[in-house]
């Protein structure tokens, strides 16, 4: 425990060990809590304002601030972004939560939050290709980028979906065989792809992971009907859909459509060649989605071509690490 005293009273502000979110995490337990923060986000129960970016001199680096309040806690993500990371072999995001009581603003916790992103990341990208899909039949997926996302977005589709193939690709050959090595026989098939095209061939669902600050992923590649999940771009600069993707997208649905027009993928679908124009394109936000019944979801998603463009929201943080703490204090 560390201590902290003030004028007005001690109190003691729990510290939770990244073993321990570990611990106290399952992925039933983090859907639901996702899908509750979102409710509560449509109902104005839950709030945040806009990231906060602190960029570094070298591309693709930076820290974000991210604070947001739930139905009885408050709380900020501090977390830092390395791309450049990657050439030194070690993780490139480290994140630390600190909740506070919503009610009095007394500190309670300090969490490590690593896991805890990459959970609730994972969680909200299953939750919206199960809306998204509603039901229907999925054979193979594809994963574009191995790295520390790729599992956890793995685990959590196969809770809301069943799969019998899926193909890896990444740039690092090496990683996406020992990923797939990892996997063992539990699916009828897993590729290896050498390019971003082989992967996504006959693919229903598709996950981007990277941190490509170049489109790399193009319409003629796709085989419809197809799902996208857009992860990777998650600050300004970063994209891996080209335009082609926007101007033949049927429904684009966004974690937060502020957010995501500012630092997702989607902060191009109205770039300066205004090739993204696209009268027949429907546009929701998830808080949105997910609140409704099989038949609204089957009247207005159209399923040519889905898109789900992931920012990360820290009201996701905030509900995880608020259950975490409510467990184990």
């Amino acid at each position: 425990m560390i201590k902290a005293v003030n004028r007005e009273l001690a109190v003691s502000i729990k510290f939770i060990s990244e073993f321990e979110v570990r611990n106290n995490l399952n992925p039933k337990s983090v859907l639901d809590c996702i899908k509750n923060v979102f409710v509560d986000y449509a109902k104005g129960k839950a709030a945040m304002p806009s990231k906060v970016y602190l960029e570094m001199n070298t591309p693709g680096d930076d820290y974000r601030a991210m604070p947001a309040y739930t139905r009885n806690t408050a709380g900020i993500k501090w977390i830092a972004d390395y791309t450049s990371n990657i050439d030194r072999n070690i993780s490139t995001t480290d994140a630390l939560i600190i909740l506070n009581n919503k009610h009095t603003g007394k500190p309670l916790s300090l969490i490590e939050g690593n896991f805890i992103t990459q959970a609730r990341t994972a969680a909200t990208t299953a939750l919206a290709t199960q809306a998204i899909l509603n039901g229907d039949k999925v054979k193979k997926i594809a994963f574009i980028g191995c790295g520390a996302q790729t599992m956890p977005h793995l685990q959590f589709l196969l809770e809301v979906i069943d799969v019998k193939e899926i193909s890896f690709y990444d740039k690092n050959i090496d990683k996406a065989y020992t990923m797939a090595k990892s996997l063992g026989d539990v699916f009828e098939k897993v590729y290896v792809a050498q390019s971003v095209e082989e992967c996504v061939k006959d693919s229903r669902i598709i996950t981007t992971l990277t941190p490509s600050r170049t489109g790399y992923l193009t319409n003629k590649m796709l085989t419809k009907p197809v799902h996208i999940n857009a992860v990777g771009a998650d600050a300004v600069g970063k994209r891996e859909l080209c335009d082609d993707i926007f101007f033949n997208c049927s429904t684009l649905v966004y974690d937060d459509k502020e957010q995501a027009c500012h630092s997702g993928d989607t902060q191009y679908k109205k770039g300066p060649s205004h090739m993204h124009t696209n009268p027949h394109l429907k546009e929701y936000e998830l808080k949105n989605v997910l609140r409704w019944s099989k038949k609204t979801l089957k009247e207005k998603i159209k399923k040519s071509l889905t898109v789900y463009d992931s920012t990360g929201l820290a009201i996701e943080d905030i509900a995880i690490a608020e259950a975490i703490y409510e467990k184990i204090k």
